[in-house]
């Protein structure tokens, strides 16, 4: 509020003008003797309306979905029994932003597969009349041999497969095989042959295998009175199969029982195929 002098006396209501300004009078205005002051009425006009609000913002655009997803694994690659396949397709893409961002691919499986299943044991029964009964494992299993104990099979100590890596069997499609992963065992593979003409046979076959066996040879017994002794079968190349021959076995009486003994640690492997028992 402003003080306005005008000299003594005052009005009680009325036009003041002061300046080319007019303002519109209140209500009584008070006079004081000892007071040259006049107090004025409310002044100013109404306040003005309030400006308009402002124009909203525009709503921001959501960034472009990701691709759909990832491409899925390749196949796996390994032995005829199949390698490991491919894991699972990538995950779906996700918009960050506009960003695109693929799903990622999945991963193809490689490595050889398991080895073939083995065959069943032998029934010890006696073989074909003068030779060696499924010499090479062309049957894909154990027909014709006895293997002791039976759960070696079970257990998967011994098994017939097709030939891992780039070397092939000496004779046919598949081999002899044993090895296990955690499990030391012992096992031996061997058969009766009879019908056999009394003489001198050699008994052979022919080997891969690797180191740290506990025993690992070939054996003749219940061919005569006198057995040979067993012939080590010796680490070999890992790219070669070696033949390895037990000589002079006195058959007398027309039977040989012929085979395999195998003490092996855990991890120890071995490769064996083409079996023969022959007159010297």
């Amino acid at each position: 509020m402003h003080r306005l002098g005008v000299g003594a006396g005052s009005f009680a209501s009325g036009w003041i003008v002061l300046a080319g300004f007019v303002g519109c009078g209140g209500s009584s205005v008070s006079h004081a003797a000892d007071d040259e002051s006049v107090t004025g009425g409310n002044a100013g006009e109404t306040p003005g309306d309030s400006g308009s609000s402002g124009t909203s913002g525009t709503v921001g655009v959501g960034g472009t979905a990701g691709p759909t997803g990832g491409k899925g694994g390749e196949a796996g690659e390994g032995s005829p029994t199949g390698g490991v396949s491919g894991s699972s397709s990538g995950t779906a893409g996700v918009g960050m932003g506009g960003t695109m961002m693929g799903g990622a691919s999945g991963t193809g499986g490689r490595g050889a597969g398991a080895g073939g299943m083995g065959g069943s044991g032998g029934s010890g029964v006696s073989g074909a009349m003068g030779q060696l009964v499924n010499p090479s494992f062309e049957t894909s299993n154990t027909s014709g041999w006895t293997v002791a104990p039976a759960d070696a099979l079970t257990n998967r100590y011994a098994y017939v497969q097709f030939p891992l890596g780039t070397v092939p069997a000496p004779h046919g499609t598949f081999e002899l095989a044993t090895w296990h992963m955690t499990d030391a065992f012992t096992v031996e593979i061997f058969q009766t042959v009879t019908g056999l003409e009394d003489g001198t046979y050699t008994f052979a076959g022919h080997f891969m295998r690797g180191a740290e066996f506990n025993e690992l040879y070939l054996f003749a017994r219940n061919c005569s009175e006198t057995d040979p002794d067993p012939v080590p079968i010796p680490m070999t190349a890992a790219d070669a199969f070696l033949t390895v021959s037990l000589t002079g076995i006195e058959v007398a009486g027309g039977s040989c029982e012929v085979g395999i003994h195998v003490d092996s640690n855990a991890t120890n492997w071995m490769d064996a195929d083409l079996f023969s028992l022959e007159l010297e």
